[in-house]
């Protein structure tokens, strides 16, 4: 049979390859059975059609569908009694049925088919005898069978689509990292006008080991969201696409588009009534209406729960002739290609397409329908169900809502635990009747039918009669359980669909009294949770042992990005109670730079790497994690390379976040910053001085706060004092012994707290101003910290905050050994922030959250320079000088060119001559001459830039760069090339390659370079003994260096501010040019709410007159209309002022004319009216 398009109006089209591939055994004795012609080669492959817009018009035309599962016995009896066995896999979704023929069917049991179908959404049948013909005839009484323009088919079938992985790896190269097949989550044929339904799969050949398909439910993956955000979706539509492209008939240059429609993302199927969650990753789009970042937000989280929560799949394992029948509007299914291709897969598939899909909001979900919403007979102190006939509930809701008592109809069929069961006690016990109860048993039964202790031979059949129609006793039976203090349990496990009975167990608990305080209480199923991690932290909180800070690795970990998981609770860690801020128990900043030395540990442990200390850089703490008893917290940490800028990830630094989850809040970031482990010196030899220097410059300061902080501290009164503020610190914080202060230093000794000794203390007053840490700029940590409770460290602090105008302050903490002057932990840049700001009120609503970079003068910021007086010395002027000459230090300068020569590497080493004396200068070409340890400048002239770089050039410049102590290198600012050596620069002193700093020359500088390299050399390398300045980044401004400041972006944060708050005040003027203004009012009824908003005209009836107002009437019906009394879209119902404009019919006015008016909204820059509704104003008014 010559290759064709599927519909003979498709006259464009590509000519198929020819297959040769051999057929596994089992399939071909399949095709021969059913005297499948094969001597023309297998499978037939249509012409594939080159334009969209030929396979767009395929049955793009609505027609009629019925679906058969609408016309079947609910209870599906002709066909469930005629299996052997029936056979539910999950709980959600896929179902077996075990000893019937679908070839066999009658019209009776193929229409309960496809009802068992929509409810349990696939259906499993082994052992098929089936032949293709068969399966096409079952597919079409499905519905309309779908012929695909492309895909190959069973000669002489078509609609029969031939499933066979070796085939299609023939087209796309199949491998582990790429597998071949469907083997990704998808839904067929979303792109169709009518998508498809009923889908039946038969494979003939499997392999023996893998080769599963899973299948997700929609109806559950709905059910997952919360209310609140099923509202977000319900209704809407999305894009969906083809799984092939073609070729735009108008635009074929333009490549291969997918073909696209329209559809809801929640359906409604027509069997079962309930609603359906209709996305896939594969082919869902994008969400019309939305921009795409949020469309992307939304349609990556509702993949995820479809996908990622397994409790709602089904995975099935394919044995020959086997048959799996499927609803697309209903599923998403993924083929695992786990079997690598190493036995042969095989398989015809036909497809019924369905209805145009549809969205119903007065439909239920799944389990509204089933009565699967929650147990509704539990009992507590705090709350009771009450179940009976509907006018007595009706009547009872009818008093409730009269004395305001919160209470919730439960929109159930039947009412369990109730009279109403009564009726059915009767089929019931004669179900159960031949039961015999256990007579012995090793475990107590509390009974929530009697509220008591419930003896084995107690179980029979009568008991469970009862418990189907008495009133639950729960709170009894957990009374009776709780109060023997011989046999009360310290821990309560819940085996549930999810944590009904935690309140009820709380309550009661409470009620019985102090002596069960210490009972735990744990869920092993938590709803909207993976139950495999529920199930861990219920056996983890019944071990007892949780001294792990990371707790567990996450099942999503990762070697790049290592993330662990903890529940994080008080009773568990009790000594977190003792930080107490304003009254609650805060999570302390030493957690968190615990868990990420604990999580650097680990990695540094994975590698293999050796390492003496620990180094953080740009600690970020943003929300408090506030820790409470009745909720558990999830904390999370992650690990990653930490990306430098453009160039890609750094080799030594990681970025690590830590956020925090529960119940009552989303997801919050705590923590973020960078970490390394490092070797003490053996990582920075090249700037070995500088280190040499640095531990001089902490004993310097060391004796400086000696010298200063001479005033004792009783420190069991400072705690009190703090404690009497909302700062409280139990024992295990107060760790200050030996304190000695003045305004700006303080040292003490620092013990460690032996934290098994716990002790509750709390207070609470209202602060003024209450200081919280909330950055650290660096930070590094000896890995020879002592462990031992009882020991100490000596600890010293420069920084004093202004309690009279408190705001964020800078502090530098170091920590040195008992006896020695070894530095064990460094804090530069401690930032600590006060929680309460007395200016919050007077305008400092805006939060600082974007930041610019401005070029300012070097040495006119006196704050910058009194910060700088303040901060340890990072760099001090290490110069070995040479020997003295005429009484002259003096020192060689190496005066290099990257570029061709201009002559200004001459011109410079004369002025240095001439106008220094500290200065040997000598001029080599870029890296000619060996630099180690050289003060060196690089003269980067004309176009030259580091885009010309050969690989001998690179060599040099790479030596220079790496080997001079010091460097300066100069480029010019009116090429963007050149400016290039600036983000080099950067990343190599990131990575803490010594001193190289840059100066940039603007045009008219270029001629004259010689004075602004002086005061660059002059600033960074000073020979009167004054410290080096810390920029390494120059701007020359004639002889004046300008250097980057990081100053806040006023109106970016205001411009972020508006745009964040829904009802942002902003003070301007009303009268705009080109702006108009109209009131609104938020929330109809709440005065309070009103505003202007921006009124966007529409265009000026014929009849009508534009009128800018200049006054408006107050009348009693604008107030019935703002408080929602009455129906009306604007607000002012009478003005005056000036005609701006006048529709083409109106003759009676003139713009300029002075009107009142009655329009369609007053309250307005401009007002639009009726002409018939306006009067002149008289000219003597």
């Amino acid at each position: 049979m010559a290759p064709a398009p599927i519909d003979p109006r498709i006259v464009d089209v590509a000519e198929p390859q020819k297959d040769t591939l051999a057929l596994p055994a089992a399939s071909r004795e399949r095709l021969v059975k059913a005297e499948i012609d094969l001597s023309n080669g297998y499978p037939y492959r249509p012409s594939r059609p080159l334009y969209s817009d030929d396979v767009y018009n395929i049955r793009n035309y609505d027609r009629p569908h019925v679906d058969p599962g609408t016309r079947a016995d609910p209870e599906k009896k002709a066909l469930l009694s005629a299996a052997k066995e029936v056979i539910h896999l999950t709980r959600h979704i896929g179902t077996e049925i075990v000893g019937l023929q679908l070839k066999d069917l009658t019209d009776q049991q193929k229409d309960e088919l496809g009802l068992l179908i929509a409810e349990r959404s696939v259906v499993f049948f082994r052992d098929q005898d089936l032949s293709p013909q068969q399966q096409k005839a079952l597919g079409e009484y499905f519905g309309e069978v779908e012929v695909h323009p492309q895909v190959p088919q069973v000669p002489g079938l078509p609609g029969v689509s031939v499933l066979w992985p070796a085939l299609q790896a023939t087209e796309r190269a199949a491998s582990y990292r790429r597998p071949g097949g469907a083997s990704r989550w998808h839904t067929d044929l979303v792109h169709e006008r009518q998508p498809a339904g009923v889908t039946h799969l038969h494979n003939d050949a499997v392999p023996t080991i893998g080769g599963d398909t899973l299948w997700a439910s929609g109806y559950a993956a709905y059910e997952k969201l919360s209310p609140e955000f099923r509202k977000i979706i319900d209704g809407r539509t999305a894009i969906y696409r083809s799984a092939h492209p073609y070729l735009d008939r108008k635009d074929p240059e333009a490549g291969p588009k997918y073909i696209e429609r329209e559809h809801p993302i929640v359906r409604v199927h027509p069997a079962t009534g309930w609603k359906a969650l209709w996305v896939n990753r594969a082919m869902t789009d994008r969400i019309v209406g939305l921009d795409k970042a949020e469309s992307d937000v939304i349609l990556g989280y509702l993949f995820d729960v479809y996908e990622k929560n397994i409790d709602i799949q089904v995975r099935f394992k394919w044995t020959p002739r086997t048959s799996a029948l499927w609803d697309n509007r209903i599923t998403i299914h993924n083929a695992s290609w786990d079997y690598e291709g190493s036995e042969p897969r095989h398989g015809t598939r036909v497809t019924a397409l369905a209805e145009k899909p549809f969205f119903d909001p007065n439909a239920p979900t799944r389990r509204q329908a089933l009565g699967l919403l929650g147990p509704d007979e539990i009992q507590d102190p705090s709350s009771v169900t009450v179940s009976g006939d509907v006018d007595a509930i009706s009547e009872l809701e009818a008093v409730l809502n009269e004395k305001s008592i919160f209470h919730r109809h439960l929109k159930l069929d039947v009412a369990y635990h109730s009279n109403h069961m009564k009726n059915v006690v009767e089929a019931y016990f004669k179900a159960i009747k031949t039961i015999k109860p256990a007579t012995t048993a090793i475990a107590i039964f509390f009974s929530s039918v009697t509220g008591g202790i419930a003896a084995p031979a107690d179980l029979g059949p009568a008991y469970w009669v009862q418990n189907l129609t008495s009133t639950v006793l729960f709170t009894n039976a957990l009374g009776k359980m709780c109060a023997d203090g011989e046999s009360r349990p310290n821990m309560l496990i819940e085996l549930g669909p999810h944590s009904a009975l935690k309140g009820p167990i709380r309550d009661t608990l409470k009620g019985i009294g102090p002596p069960t305080a210490k009972i735990a209480y744990a869920r092993t199923v938590v709803r909207n949770s993976e139950p495999s991690h529920s199930l861990l932290n219920a056996a983890g909180a019944a071990d007892g042992k949780r001294d792990d800070i990371l707790g567990t690795m996450a099942l999503f970990s990762n070697n790049l990005e290592p993330t662990w998981r903890n529940i994080v609770r008080l009773d568990d860690v009790p000594w977190l109670r003792e930080q107490r801020i304003q009254g609650m128990s805060v999570y302390p900043m030493a957690g968190y730079l615990a868990m990420a030395i604990e999580a650097a540990e680990r990695r540094a442990q994975q590698h293999e790497a050796i390492f003496s200390r620990f180094e953080f850089r740009e600690l970020k703490v943003g929300a408090a994690l506030v820790l409470t008893d009745d909720v558990d917290t999830e904390a999370v940490i992650t690990l990653r390379p930490y990306t430098e800028g453009t160039r890609g990830n750094s080799d030594i630094w990681d970025e690590f976040r830590i956020c925090s989850w529960n119940t009552k809040r989303a997801w919050t970031e705590h923590c973020t910053g960078h970490v390394r482990v490092r070797i003490n010196g053996k990582q920075q030899t090249l700037v070995s001085n500088v280190a040499e220097t640095g531990l001089k410059h902490m004993s310097i300061q060391t004796k400086k706060v000696m010298t200063a902080a001479t005033y004792r501290i009783d420190t069991q009164n400072m705690y009190r004092v703090l404690s009497g503020v909302g700062a409280g610190y139990g024992p295990c914080f107060q760790g200050l012994e030996n304190y000695f202060s003045n305004p700006h230093h303080s040292r003490a000794d620092l013990y460690l707290r032996d934290t098994k000794k716990v002790m509750y203390k709390e207070g609470r007053m209202e602060l003024e101003a209450l200081y919280m840490p909330t950055m650290i700029r660096s930070l590094i940590i000896s890995a020879n910290l002592s462990t031992i409770p009882g020991d100490f460290v000596k600890a010293w602090c420069v920084g004093g905050p202004s309690l009279s105008t408190p705001q964020p302050t800078k502090f530098d903490l170091w920590a040195t050994s008992q006896d020695s002057t070894e530095v064990l932990i460094n804090m530069e840049g401690l930032i600590l922030t006060p929680m309460k700001d007395p200016n919050a009120d007077s305008g400092g609503d805006v939060a600082e959250l974007c930041y610019k970079i401005e070029w300012q003068p070097l040495h006119d910021d006196k704050a910058i320079a009194e910060e700088e007086r303040q901060e340890p010395i990072d760099y001090i002027n290490v110069t070995l000088w040479s020997p003295i000459v005429n009484g002259i230090h003096t020192k060689d300068l190496l005066i290099m060119q990257y570029g061709t020569p201009d002559g200004s590497a001459k011109w410079l080493s004369e002025a240095i001559s001439t106008e220094t004396t500290n200065w040997k200068p000598s001029i080599y070409p870029l890296g000619e001459i060996y630099s180690c340890s050289k003060h060196v400048v690089v003269l980067q002239t004309g176009i030259t830039s580091l885009r010309d770089l050969t690989v001998d050039v690179f060599d040099k410049a790479k030596r220079t760069l790496l080997n001079a102590s010091h460097l300066l290198w100069v480029y010019h600012l009116d090429s963007p090339d050149a400016q290039m050596i600036v983000g080099l620069t950067r990343s190599l002193r990131s990575e803490g390659f010594g001193r190289i700093a840059t100066l940039g020359l603007e045009a008219k500088d270029i001629e004259k370079p010689t004075p602004a390299i002086l005061a660059a050399m002059d600033a960074l390398w000073p020979v009167d003994g004054e410290r080096s300045c810390k920029e390494l980044d120059f701007r020359a401004c004639g002889s004046d260096l300008v250097v980057p400041r990081v100053t806040n972006d006023t109106v970016a944060n205001a411009f972020v501010h508006k745009e964040t708050h829904e009802k942002t005040i902003s003070v301007q003027p009303f009268y705009q040019s080109g702006r108009r203004f109209k009131l609104e009012i938020a929330s109809p009824g709440s005065l309070d709410t009103l505003y202007f908003a921006d009124d966007n005209v529409g265009m000026l009836g014929d009849d009508e007159i534009e009128i800018e107002v200049k006054a408006t009437g107050l009348n009693f019906k604008d107030i019935v209309v703002a408080m929602c009394q009455l129906a009306q879209p604007w607000l002012g119902i009478e003005c005056s002022g000036v005609i701006s404009s006048v529709g083409k019919n109106v003759s009676s006015f003139t713009v300029g004319q002075r009107v009142v008016a009655l329009p369609e909204g007053a309250f307005s820059t401009y007002a639009l009216s009726r002409a018939a509704s306006a009067a002149p104003i008289p000219e003597n008014i």
